[in-house]
C-alpha cells in the first residue's frame, strides 16, 4: 500500500484494516520499504507521485484510489487503466488532437535520450525545436495531451513533465532558447504529409 503519510492509513479503518496484511510506504519510505514487489495499491496520489509508484522496478500492478481524477487522468489515458468505480467515466486512450502534432512527437521521441529525461542539452534544444516549430505553424500545443500522449510512449514521468512545461510555455507565448536545430528545414511540411498518409 502506498499512501501520502502514515496517517492517511492509520485514520481510515478500511486502509488500516488492508495494510495489517501488506507492505506500507508512504512519499518518503518508498524507497526504503522492505517489499519484494507486486501489486500496489495507491491512496490518493497527485501526478508526481503516481508517476514515481508506476515506475518503480517493484510494481507489477497497480490500483489507484482518487479524490481528484484530474490527478489520475493522464496516467490512466497512458495505461489504458480500467475504471472499477460503479457509474464513472470511462477512461479514454491517450491521443492527441492534432495528428500533425503527433507527427512532430514522433520524431522527437526519435531524436531523444529517454534515460537523460529531457534533462540534456541537446534534447532540451530538439524539443523546444519541434514545439516551436509546430507552435509557429499554427498548430495547437495541448500540454495534458502531450503529457499523457508521451507517457504512453514510454516517456519516464520526469521527462513526459519536462515536455508538458515546455508545451504550456510555448503556448502561452513563451519563445524558449535552443541552439541551432537538429530538424530538416522541411520537418513541418513532412509531419503534414505524415498525417494525411492512410496509413498513420
Amino acid at each position: 500500500m502506498y499512501a501520502p503519510g502514515r496517517r492517511n492509513i492509520d485514520q481510515n479503518p478500511r486502509l488500516s484494516a488492508f495494510a495489517k496484511g501488506a507492505t506500507s510506504a508512504t512519499w518518503k519510505t518508498l524507497h526504503s520499504a522492505p517489499w519484494p514487489g507486486g501489486v500496489v495499491l495507491a491512496a490518493w496520489p497527485d501526478a508526481q507521485h503516481l508517476a514515481e509508484i508506476d515506475e518503480h522496478p517493484r510494481t507489477r500492478g497497480l490500483c489507484v484510489m482518487t479524490w481528484l481524477p484530474k490527478d489520475v487522468e493522464p496516467w490512466a489515458a497512458a495505461t489504458g487503466a480500467h475504471q472499477l468505480s460503479p457509474g464513472a467515466p470511462a477512461v479514454h486512450p491517450a491521443q492527441l488532437t492534432d495528428r500533425v502534432v503527433e507527427q512532430g512527437l514522433l520524431t522527437l521521441t526519435a531524436l531523444v535520450n529517454h534515460a537523460n529525461a529531457l534533462s540534456g542539452s541537446l534534447d532540451h534544444r530538439d524539443a523546444v525545436n519541434v514545439l516551436r516549430t509546430l507552435h509557429e505553424g499554427g498548430h495547437v500545443l495541448d500540454p495534458d495531451e502531450i503529457y499523457a500522449w508521451a507517457l504512453a510512449y514510454g516517456w519516464l514521468a520526469r521527462g513526459a513533465e519536462r515536455l508538458r512545461d515546455l508545451a504550456e510555455r510555448i503556448h502561452d507565448g513563451q519563445r524558449p532558447r535552443a541552439d541551432r536545430t537538429a530538424l530538416r528545414a522541411d520537418a513541418l511540411q513532412r509531419w503534414r504529409a505524415a498525417a494525411q498518409s492512410p496509413e498513420n
